[in-house]
């Protein structure tokens, strides 16, 4: 879904970038209640990464008690209230998306 569109699932990096996101879940999607994002422990159980930059995760919002990994929960999601929970990799749901601004400022029109 992202990759059609040049993006990928959201890496969230901060508590003001996970309020926007959160923002915009709820305005765009109220009545579901998690969307995918980024992340993913699937390479080592309980180390979250993101799957784009394939860094560690630092900013973290967690649910209280998650991740807790219930019966192979591998892949991360948001809630509307900007909380994130860990959950099954083939459950369907809609992702935030992102894409970043690209560095050529030039359209390169007649080269």
């Amino acid at each position: 879904m992202c990759m059609a569109n040049g993006a990928y699932l959201a890496e969230i990096a901060s508590p003001e970038e996970n309020n926007f996101v959160a923002h915009l879940v709820k305005q765009n999607h109220p009545t579901e209640t998690e969307l995918w994002i980024g992340g993913t422990d699937t390479l080592s159980e309980g180390h979250w990464m993101w799957t784009h930059s394939e860094t560690l995760i630092d900013y973290q919002n967690w649910v209280v008690d998650e991740p807790n990994n219930k019966w192979g929960q591998n892949c991360l999601a948001i809630q509307t209230d900007g909380l994130w929970d860990d959950y099954w990799c083939n459950k369907v749901a809609h992702g935030v998306c992102e894409k970043r601004k690209s560095e050529h400022t030039d359209p390169g029109i007649g080269k």
